[in-house]
């Protein structure tokens, strides 16, 4: 698994930063888990239709409900201690000094860049509007996010109905977007 070059790609990318123990990209956990031949159990019909994209595309992608996002949603290296409860689990579990996070004003919404996303903000078959986001550290292959990012789009107007508002790239000389 370490020589998949998207895998690779992502572990270098996490070196960068402090991680919880065993954080790895959610794509690296989504492969392992297709190659044990486990499969990818049903979440919601949008999570569904994301882990599809991101096995397709060797991409994380990532959703969180728009409602439940207090203040505005940003990623940034935190100092450690806002509030977390992962998704499966029954303890508060705050970000570590240095940890690359999603965050909002009430706490931490994904640990670990894209490992892990929480209870609060988590996308469910009553979620009405959400916060898709498809992330690359690869800059040869900004092409298959952007492929990604349309694929997706479409799989949600056809399959769910959706609306999609926003097809954007955050970068560095982009780095926000009005949701």
């Amino acid at each position: 698994m370490s020589e998949n070059a998207p895998v690779k790609a992502w572990r270098e990318a996490y070196r960068l930063f402090k991680t919880k123990k065993g954080a790895r990209c959610s794509i690296e956990n989504l492969l392992k888990r297709v190659l044990k031949g486990k499969p990818v159990g049903h979440i919601t019909p949008a999570v569904d239709i994301y882990n599809t994209v991101s096995l397709t595309y060797a991409l994380p992608v990532g959703g969180e409900d728009l409602h439940a996002i207090e203040g505005d949603l940003r990623l940034k290296v935190t100092d450690g201690g806002d509030a977390f409860l992962p998704l499966g689990e029954e303890a508060d579990d705050p970000t570590l000094p240095g940890e690359l996070a999603y965050i909002d004003d009430a706490g931490a919404v994904c640990r670990c860049w894209n490992w892990r996303d929480g209870v609060r903000t988590a996308l469910s078959d009553d979620s009405a509007d959400a916060f898709l986001a498809i992330e690359c550290v690869e800059p040869e292959r900004m092409g298959d996010c952007q492929a990604a990012i349309d694929r997706l789009a479409e799989l949600l107007e056809r399959y769910l109905g959706a609306t999609v508002v926003i097809k954007t790239l955050v970068t560095r000389d982009n780095p926000c977007v009005e949701l």
